[in-house]
């Protein structure tokens, strides 16, 4: 039989939790809660431990995320680095392995910009529609996302969903002058001069007084004056 030990005593979850009601006093803490915690010392420190816990695996989760963004991070900057073929299978790796990192997304836009500058404009196309349908029109790339996909069906010579993709980019902050330009730039590989000036002097209006649309404007009221120009010479 076995003697009981200092050391066993202080092991005790009653003399642990002397300590608590102890501490809880000097806290001055009102009568009524202490006198909870020891009718029900149980499940407080159920609650105590569950808690503690749940702050451990919380950090080590939090740690996790950090050392899977870094390591997305440093992935795409490796992928972007090479060219070709061997980039495109770089970053789709990036995208396939980083999933849930904002890494991942970037990657998936760069292969899309890749297929634009190798003119697979179709390819193109359906990457970024993928990635619109996954991230929403409320991520804050949503405007990118249109505008490359613009860019892409305006390589595919797909002009009337070109436009629709601008159109869109017409009515969003800081991206106004891109959708009127394109809509413009359509119409005049189209040779329709006057819609492309009609559409100039919509941005105009648009832009007003604002002062961060003003540089803008006057490189829009050049091309205006340049296509007048054009249109003169040819009477």
């Amino acid at each position: 039989m076995s003697t009981e030990s200092a050391f066993n005593k202080r092991l005790r979850p009653e003399t642990t939790f002397d300590r608590i009601e102890g501490v809880l006093e000097h806290l001055n803490l009102p009568p009524g809660f202490v006198e909870f915690v020891r009718k029900h010392r149980r499940l407080v420190m159920f609650c105590v431990v569950t808690l503690l816990v749940a702050i451990i695996a919380g950090s080590l989760y939090t740690s996790y995320l950090e050392q899977q963004r870094n390591k997305a991070a440093s992935a795409l900057s490796a992928a972007e680095e090479k060219s070709g073929a061997e980039k495109l299978s770089a970053l789709e790796k990036v995208a396939a392995d980083f999933s849930a990192t904002s890494s991942a997304v970037w990657a998936e836009i760069a292969v899309a910009q890749q297929q634009v500058k190798e003119g697979a404009f179709d390819k193109a196309v359906q990457q970024y529609d993928a990635i619109i349908s996954k991230e929403g029109e409320k991520s804050p790339v949503w405007p990118l996302l249109v505008f490359g996909k613009a860019g892409a069906l305006e390589g595919a010579k797909a002009w009337e969903q070109a436009i629709a993709e601008y159109t869109i980019l017409q009515n969003i902050k800081g991206y106004e002058t891109l959708g009127y330009s394109g809509v413009g730039r359509i119409y005049r590989q189209q040779g329709e001069a006057e819609k492309a000036l009609a559409v100039y002097n919509n941005f105009l209006l648009k832009a007003g007084d604002e002062s961060r649309l003003q540089a803008d404007k006057r490189v829009m009221e050049a091309e205006i004056a340049r296509i007048r120009m054009m249109m003169e010479s040819k009477e």
